[in-house]
């Protein structure tokens, strides 16, 4: 995963550079926050390790999400918005995302939004139960390799979690 001491100083060694707040760039709305167009991901190129990569600090992959084709860079490459809970949060613990919290998921950002926070929280379950690498596997082989997000609003943790995981896990 992407360093945050590397993503504070505004550099990443991933293949996604961050994109400074004095670079010019348009935005577009996404799920809830501002994404950068300027800089996309290739998701043709996108390895295994790549997508890993994208995992966004709430759960979601930003490297199959249908931003994706818009522009979006996702948060880790510098889009989505500053204020963001997950991301300031994440960046002040120094870890890679909600899932390594020990009070995640909390009640807090998109974990209290009505029409994401069963899809965040179950993403966020998902990843602590079966770790980054498989979760990334789950969802591509439930989800496919191209996710509409917003089809997802509003649906129970619960469910997200019984589509993943199997049963008992």
């Amino acid at each position: 995963m992407l360093r945050h001491k590397e993503m504070l100083a505004g550099t990443v060694s991933a293949s996604l550079p961050l994109i400074s707040s004095s670079q010019s760039s348009a935005h577009t709305y996404c799920q809830g926050l501002y994404m950068s167009t300027a800089q996309s991901v290739d998701r043709k190129s996108m390895t295994d390790k790549g997508l890993i990569d994208t995992v966004a600090y709430r759960g979601l992959i930003c490297g199959i999400c249908k931003n994706v084709e818009k522009g979006c860079v996702g948060c880790r490459g510098g889009g989505g918005a500053d204020e963001c809970y997950h991301r300031r949060c994440c960046l002040e613990r120094g870890i890679d995302g909600c899932w390594q919290c020990d009070v995640s998921p909390c009640d807090r950002g998109f974990f209290a939004d009505e029409a994401w926070k069963g899809l965040c929280r179950g993403f966020i379950r998902c990843i602590k139960r079966k770790g980054v690498e498989q979760f990334v596997s789950l969802v591509q082989s439930r989800f496919g390799n191209v996710v509409e997000y917003g089809e997802f609003r509003f649906k129970k943790e619960q469910d997200i979690l019984t589509t993943l995981c199997s049963p008992g896990e």
